[in-house]
This record gives C-alpha cells, sequence and structure tokens, in this order.
C-alpha cells in the first residue's frame, strides 16, 4: 500500500499519535450506499485504489493533521475511499455533518464461521438471513432476520479469543417499506447485551423502548471490564414488525466514540485579500480557515518526505477521467459562485474539492452520483 509520504510514523492506537502521523482503517460498502468503518490501527486488508472505488472493500490511511486543545485529535483520509455517491446520500447518512462510530473489531463476515469466530442466532427466518449477514459490513436489505412472528430471540458473537467488549452498536437493515417489513419497524425495541462466562450469560447492559427514526446505528458504551469469549444481543421486543431484523452489529474495546464526517471547503473563491469572489483566482476557498486549505493544501512543510509532494500524501491532483474524484465538501455555495465549468452556484449544488493545475474550489449538483465525486472522510476522536 502507498503509505503517506509524511514523515511520521504508522500508529496502532490514535492517542499514539502527533501531527503527520498515519493509521490504517478499514471501509466496506455497496455502490450507491454508505458503508462501515472497522479494524483502526489492525487492518490487513488489501487497499482501497487511490482513486476510489464504487464499492470499496479494502484499507486506506487516516492522516493526523490536528490536536484541538481540550477536544481531541484531527485525521483526514488520504484518499477518496468511495467515487459514484452522492452528496444526498452522504447527509442523509450522517456523513456529511457527522455521525459516530466504533472501532469494530468483529471481522467482515463472510459465512457464519469465516474468516474467523462464529457468527450465530437463535434462530433464522431462512439462510438469507443468516446470523453472519449481520456483520458482513454490507449496509443493504439484508441482516440477521428471526422467522416471521418470532417475537423474542438472540443474536452472538464469538471471539477466537476472550475479548472486552466496552461499546456495541445496532443498525437497522436498510429497507424501506410503508408495511411491517420495513427495517426500522423489525428493530429491536428492548434488548439485554450480554457475555457468556463459560457457564451462563452475564447481562452487561439493558435497553428499553429503543425507537429508530431512520436507518442509521444507534451506539451504546457500557461500563465492562471483564473479557468474555462470546456476546450477544438477547432481543425480547420489537417495533412492530413481523419479525425481528438487525441490519448490522458491531463491538469495540474501545468506549471512545469516533465522529466520521466530511470536510469544509468553503463557500466561495478566495481573492488576494483573502474576500470572497465569485470567480475563480486560483488561492482555493473562502472563507480562509475551511478545513481543505487549512489542513491540505497547507500541510507542514517540513513533514513531507524529500522529493514528494502534497499528491503523495493525500491523492489529490486530478489530471482526467479515471484518476482521482473531487472530494464532497459539507458546504452549499454562496449563489452566484462559478465552477470549474463556469457554472453558477444554486442551492442545489455543493462545494467540491481536487487539484489539477491549481487548487480547484468548484461545486455540483447534490445528487451527482458520477465517479468524478466522492468521500473522503475526517475522523474526529476524543477520549471520554
Amino acid at each position: 500500500m502507498p503509505v503517506p509520504a509524511t514523515k511520521g510514523q504508522l500508529r496502532t492506537r490514535i492517542e499514539d499519535m502527533q501531527v503527520g502521523d498515519y493509521i490504517i482503517c478499514e471501509y466496506q460498502a455497496s455502490s450507491g450506499s454508505v458503508g462501515l468503518f472497522r479494524n483502526l490501527g489492525t487492518s490487513t486488508a488489501a487497499e482501497i485504489p487511490v482513486t476510489g472505488e464504487a464499492a470499496p472493500n479494502g484499507s486506506f490511511y487516516l492522516v493526523m493533521v490536528d490536536k484541538k486543545p481540550g477536544y481531541g485529535w484531527l485525521l483526514i483520509a488520504d484518499r477518496v475511499i468511495q467515487h459514484s455517491i452522492s452528496w444526498n446520500i452522504l447527509n442523509s447518512n450522517k456523513f456529511i455533518q457527522g455521525t459516530g462510530c466504533l472501532n469494530n473489531i468483529i471481522p467482515t463476515m463472510t459465512s457464519d464461521t469465516t474468516p474467523y469466530g462464529v457468527a450465530s442466532a437463535s434462530s433464522v427466518y431462512s439462510s438469507y438471513y443468516s446470523a453472519y449477514t449481520a456483520f458482513d459490513g454490507i449496509d443493504d436489505l439484508r441482516g440477521w432476520a428471526a422467522p416471521q412472528g418470532v417475537k423474542s430471540g438472540w443474536l452472538s458473537y464469538e471471539f477466537t479469543s476472550p475479548k472486552t467488549i466496552r461499546a456495541y452498536s445496532i443498525k437497522p437493515r436498510n429497507y424501506s417499506v410503508a408495511d411491517a417489513w420495513d427495517g426500522k419497524k423489525q428493530a429491536p425495541n428492548t434488548w439485554t447485551f450480554e457475555g457468556w462466562d463459560g457457564i451462563s450469560w452475564v447481562v452487561l447492559d439493558t435497553q428499553t423502548n429503543i425507537t429508530w427514526p431512520d436507518y442509521n446505528k444507534k451506539i451504546f458504551v457500557i461500563s465492562n471490564k471483564t473479557p468474555y469469549i462470546k456476546y450477544r444481543i438477547n432481543v425480547t421486543s420489537f417495533n412492530g414488525g413481523y419479525n425481528i431484523c438487525i441490519g448490522e452489529m458491531e463491538m469495540s474495546e474501545d468506549p471512545n466514540i469516533l465522529t466520521i464526517r466530511s470536510l469544509t471547503g468553503g463557500v466561495a473563491h478566495a481573492d488576494a485579500n483573502g474576500n470572497s469572489s465569485l470567480t475563480n483566482q486560483n488561492r482555493g476557498g473562502w472563507p480562509l480557515n475551511n478545513e481543505w486549505d487549512k489542513y491540505i493544501v497547507n500541510f507542514p512543510q517540513d513533514l513531507i518526505q524529500s522529493g514528494k509532494t502534497l499528491d503523495d500524501i493525500f491523492h489529490l491532483v486530478r489530471t482526467g477521467a479515471g484518476t482521482v474524484p473531487y472530494t464532497w465538501c459539507q458546504e452549499t455555495p454562496i449563489n452566484g459562485v462559478l465552477n470549474v465549468n463556469a457554472v453558477a452556484a444554486t442551492n442545489l449544488r455543493r462545494t467540491c474539492r481536487v487539484m489539477w493545475s491549481n487548487n480547484i474550489l468548484s461545486h455540483s449538483l447534490a445528487n451527482d452520483n458520477g465517479d468524478y465525486m466522492g468521500f473522503r472522510p475526517v475522523l474526529e476522536y476524543k477520549e471520554v
């Protein structure tokens, strides 16, 4: 994998990082949908190409760019990890302004026993909804499902060695219909989260009357300090669907919640005096403190390896079709700002950034899902 060409070090823990250090992470998503992050600091998966993929399943690096006093660490991905995904899809899944994530340590399961560990359940609707599909890292209409009419049941994952799980997450299956098959209605309502001590199940957490207004995950931090080899969610009721279904479940030994979001990139072009401009002045974005310019374009020169450039760290330079995509940013540009194709901005468009022969601020329709647009995650980390 082309590691970022900084003078920093590869780290396995965010807490040990300094500006310029980098850490490996894993991401898997199906085409047109957001995915799941896992194995921060420990991934051995093959890399995601520096040009991104529509359905990525692999590793990339996060580069530390700042440590905010009293807040925590700020890291930016070394590449666009997923293209052909719209700003609207990222936003509806909270990957624009930010959503909580866990450092999931369950591998991407491809059966109930591969690549390792054991996924199991009290019962299954059919093999299509086997236990492992809740641990496969794919946000789709699958997931573990109990038989129709079954109002309680459990889903379990057994590690190969004891783990001290201190946080877990639950996500409904991503299936929107106007009846009782809706993933939100099938999601658990009341449950216990338990660890197996070799003799009996120990209750570690209890949740009641949980509702699901959307298909986004919920994270539950627990005070467990005991390593168990097997954990389960034991569901006693759900939200009125035909049967219990869990789209995805994650477990982490780290109780600190990671926030994943997108970069800020500015709402207009910057001019020579640091003011806003409707036309490109080849000076980046305005306001000047946008994260693309502050942390990427102005990454410390003394932290770049000799003979290397910013492109060897963040893979920024687009030379045409099939090369690095634009990075979706958070902002709606000011009406009238011209993009790279001299199209004037409206409130239907969103800022995106890339490097051509200069530092480009551009914009595109929020529902644009072409392979030239993509998601470059930002990670904020704060210790609890």
